[in-house]
């Protein structure tokens, strides 16, 4: 009995314990943690102006059924625009560069990539 009491004890402290972040998950500005969803203003306004910024246009296209009162269908096409901007900071050979990516002005991803230069 108690040997199933201490595997309940154990169990629930793993599930407790806290996990360390992820290192490419979060990025360090201005004494600020910049996290996914923060406006590209933010940012700018923590972190600086970048080292290379890579803009470029994606299209998304939707299509969907449109149902009219006479039982006929129309197929139809919508294109959604997306701004995408790739940030790049360089922060020099002691730490590893890190890519934001901007979507339509949000911040969606981060990756962090080798030691800069």
């Amino acid at each position: 009995m108690n040997y199933l009491i201490a595997l309940l004890v154990m169990l629930s402290l793993l599930f407790v314990a806290p996990f360390p972040a992820d290192a490419a998950a979060s990025f360090r500005c201005g004494g600020r943690i910049i996290d996914v969803g923060q406006s590209r203003d933010f940012v700018f306004h923590k972190c600086g102006q970048p080292t290379n910024i890579e803009e470029r246009t994606g299209r998304l296209a939707t299509n969907f059924i449109q149902r009219y009162p006479e039982d006929h269908e129309r197929y139809n096409y919508m294109i959604n625009k997306n701004q995408i901007e790739v940030w790049t900071y360089n922060l020099g050979p002691t730490q590893f560069v890190r890519y934001l990516t901007f979507k339509n002005g949000k911040l969606v991803d981060m990756k962090t990539g080798d030691y800069g230069y």
